[in-house]
């Protein structure tokens, strides 16, 4: 049994992980990590990644880099900016997509999904 603490709003400790606990499978600990999401998320996960192709091997080994801005100042946007974009002009939701920069990942951690993307599509500034 594990409790992933989520919150220090609780007045007992012992009564949040009573209350916040779930098994986990003693397959996902191994010498190559651990993994504490429940049974059921283990499940999905290993059915995805059999039958799902790794990236590395689905690209050939050849990972590059992703979106490359130029500028993020100019094209990296938060929840407030999009928002008023979208007010303004409804149609700026179709050039606005949700962002995660590499260092917005950690381990064992939801990142925060707090930054957008101008993205639009190639020639779209072509006459």
């Amino acid at each position: 049994m594990v409790t992933q603490v989520k919150t220090l709003e609780f007045t007992s400790l012992g009564d949040y992980v009573k209350d916040h606990q779930y098994n986990v499978s003693l397959s996902t600990l191994d010498e190559k990590g651990w993994s504490l999401d429940n049974e059921r998320t283990s499940t999905l996960f290993a059915k995805i990644k059999a039958r799902g192709v790794p990236l590395k091997e689905y690209v050939g080994g050849k990972i590059y880099r992703g979106v490359l801005t130029g500028l993020n100042e100019a094209f990296v946007i938060d929840k407030t900016t999009r928002e008023r974009l979208i007010d303004e002009d409804a149609r700026s939701a179709e050039l606005i997509k949700p962002f995660l920069a590499g260092r917005d990942i950690k381990r064992y951690e939801l990142p925060a999904n707090d930054k957008y993307l101008i993205l639009m599509p190639r020639g779209w500034t072509s006459v």
